[in-house]
């Protein structure tokens, strides 16, 4: 990403860009998803794989295609796996607002999991924020 950066003009650095993380983000994707499908219990490694994907949003648009769905998939599960955790619940949030935000990933479930997590987690702000903020852009005009 750092190379279009520094050569916002050159077509073939713009490709090249693409095409590495084309390769690289899917795999990344699948790496970190076969993880947290190994250890759907292990609440630990469910935020570290719900932290990772939300960190790989940032290289969106053609590095993801085909990936988008299973990763909001896995972090869906880990929500509803884990309904008890605050931590891994705004972890979760963040990551689905990330996703929708950058991938325009399917918000299919999206809004049932803030929605669930405010009320499971009131005195959390950190919950509450990222619930609040993911509604708000699923229901952007």
């Amino acid at each position: 990403m750092r190379a279009k950066r520094l050569f916002p003009s050159d077509r073939l650095v713009h490709r090249a860009v693409d095409l590495v993380l084309s390769f690289a983000v899917p795999r990344s994707a699948a790496c970190i998803g076969a993880l947290m499908d190994a250890a759907t219990k292990d609440e630990m490694v469910q935020r570290s794989g719900i932290c990772s994907l939300g960190h790989l949003a940032k290289h969106g648009g053609v590095a993801w295609r085909g990936a988008t769905n299973t990763a909001v998939n896995r972090i869906l599960r880990a929500l509803q796996q884990h309904k008890g955790s605050a931590a891994l619940q705004a972890s979760g949030l963040w990551a689905l607002g990330r996703l929708a935000e950058r991938l325009e990933a399917p918000g299919g479930g999206m809004q049932d999991a803030a929605q669930r997590a405010k009320q499971l987690h009131p005195d959390s702000a950190l919950v509450q924020r990222h619930a609040d903020e993911l509604i708000a852009f699923l229901l952007r005009p």
